[in-house]
């Protein structure tokens, strides 16, 4: 299989609330390797952000989502080097780089914080804090539905996850296999 590596740069912001400033903290951390050619996923335009079924955001979230899917399904990369905004970028890239390689990916996770809330246990109801628990299947069905095949908990490792912040700790479990914690 020839190696096809993709420079993604995802400037999305909505996953964490109104800080549209994230954008361009990722388009001005893309300027500083100009010899790389990288791939801009197009921002749907904000009408605002809305709170739709716990989610702040909801709407272009999605939008954005399914763009980069889409753009990763016709690309096909097999490796991928993603530079986003803020801390949802990653659930698009993860989801297709799974659909690619099934059982055979392995994650790394390296986050201070577990990014497992739902919408229904998020306290802000920003997505940034949502991803991983997508990816495992659980959340909002939206979401969820173009992430299969779901990511093998057993197959993902948390070598530096500080904490699970409240309600994490106590509402999430995984599901097959174990996940490596270990603190740095």
């Amino acid at each position: 299989m020839e190696q096809c590596l993709m420079h993604l740069l995802f400037p999305q912001w909505q996953g964490a609330g109104d800080l549209p400033a994230l954008a361009q903290g990722a388009r001005r951390l893309a300027q500083l390797a100009p010899d790389i050619l990288w791939q801009e996923v197009p921002l749907t335009a904000s009408e605002g952000l809305t709170v739709q079924d716990g989610i702040v955001g909801r709407a272009p979230l999605l939008r954005q989502f399914e763009a980069v899917l889409d753009l990763l399904v016709v690309q096909q990369p097999t490796q991928l080097f993603t530079l986003g905004g803020d801390c949802a970028v990653e659930l698009a890239p993860i989801a297709a780089l799974n659909m690619h390689y099934g059982p055979e990916l392995t994650l790394v996770w390296l986050d201070a914080h577990g990014d497992l809330n739902t919408p229904v246990s998020s306290p802000s109801g920003t997505f940034h804090g949502m991803p991983l628990r997508h990816l495992l299947g659980e959340g909002d069905p939206e979401v969820v539905k173009p992430c299969h095949p779901l990511c093998a908990p057993r197959k993902w490792f948390w070598p530096a996850c500080v904490s699970l912040i409240h309600p994490n700790r106590h509402t999430w479990t995984p599901k097959a296999g174990s996940l490596y914690r270990r603190r740095l």
